[in-house]
């Protein structure tokens, strides 16, 4: 089932014990919900490594190097909104980096990149997430109320944690099969 915009919204809205959209032009529920709406995605996509948003990549070095302590720039995707790993080829971690604006600097000749972009489809536990934190953000707009709005903050930390756990659930790193390690290329989330 795809989800719309206006979906999420009402999520949200319900949340709050208010009134549901049809429209994320209505006024005035659906025009707060779309002022919060993108940096509200945006920020919850970063706070954690969803699965339904995980990309990877393989980045080649910029011919521009940095001035000093690295010794390779590598140009971010486009749409990566978090890196959770540089890999080597056998997507071991490991590599000294850091982030410098659109660019990785590294000393490492060859990386893999694990990322957090935004999905073309969001999972059950993401959209929840998303609006329960939207609903944190329209909350005072809304109600006029700092209690409703620290119940909203409340009920986004309880979501958190359920979508985290239920996201963490759906793989495996290492596994141990009769006192023998099994390496990742046994799980889907090699």
């Amino acid at each position: 089932m795809a989800f719309a915009q206006v979906d999420i919204c009402n999520l949200a809205l319900q949340l709050l014990g208010e009134e549901t959209i049809g429209s994320i032009e209505e006024k005035p529920r659906g025009e707060v919900c779309a002022v919060f709406y993108d940096h509200t995605v945006e920020e919850v996509l970063r706070l954690h490594d969803w699965n339904c948003a995980r990309a990877r990549a393989e980045l080649a070095p910029l011919v521009e190097t940095p001035a000093m302590e690295w010794e390779y720039y590598y140009q971010l995707p486009v749409g990566c909104l978090a890196i959770r790993a540089v890999q080597d080829a056998g997507g071991s971690a490991g590599y000294a980096w850091e982030r410098e604006g659109s660019r990785i600097a590294t000393n490492a000749a060859e990386i893999f990149l694990v990322y957090t972009t935004t999905p073309l489809v969001f999972d059950s536990t993401l959209r929840s997430a998303i609006a329960a934190r939207l609903a944190w953000y329209m909350a005072y707009k809304l109600t006029q109320s700092r209690a409703v709005q620290k119940d909203a903050l409340t009920q986004f930390g309880i979501i958190m944690a359920g979508a985290e756990g239920a996201d963490a659930a759906e793989g495996l790193r290492d596994i141990q099969m009769d006192g023998v390690s099994a390496d990742k290329s046994w799980s889907h989330r090699s």
